[in-house]
């Protein structure tokens, strides 16, 4: 991305912003290619009792085992705003069910929306590890790991 455009936010959506959007926001902010680019990152979740809490223990645990510890995390869920979302932005939900509540919900956004698939992974979405258990954990963080590097790489086109 050139350095003469506007920044670019890519907001990350999942249900409580503390597994799957928090991780992903986490692996952006730190990837070395993002550091020097306008492309920015956030996180936030659906759910209504989202807010305030850290990424979940489990989450921690799975990115300490992949060599990404992100114990000292700032990181505090948020619930999700379409206010803070710009022309410009990209807004990727982790699965089906958060995209259909956020084109229910803001149908305003519909055209900022991208699905992992359409930016060339090789699955649709990113189930939601809460409850399931280390591999389950494990699966995700590397599932999201992807899906960021996926991001990252097409920084420089038009999303």
């Amino acid at each position: 991305m050139s350095s003469e455009m506007a920044a670019r936010t890519v907001h990350w959506v999942c249900k409580g912003n503390i597994c799957r959007s928090a991780a992903a926001d986490f692996l952006m902010r730190n990837h070395p290619e993002i550091s020097a680019s306008n492309t920015r990152s956030a996180s936030s979740g659906i759910a209504e009792w989202c807010g305030g809490k850290g990424i979940h223990r489990d989450m921690l645990s799975a990115m300490k085992r992949a060599g990404t510890p992100a114990e000292k995390s700032r990181h505090l869920s948020r619930r999700w705003d379409p206010i803070q979302v710009t022309e410009r932005d990209i807004v990727i939900p982790m699965d089906e069910e958060i995209a259909r509540s956020l084109r229910y919900q803001n149908p305003e956004i519909i055209g900022n929306l991208l699905m992992p698939a359409e930016l060339g992974v090789d699955f649709s979405e990113i189930a939601d590890p809460y409850g399931k258990g280390e591999a389950a954990f494990d699966r995700c963080l590397s599932d999201v790991a992807r899906l960021v590097d996926a991001v990252v790489a097409r920084t420089g086109h038009v999303l």
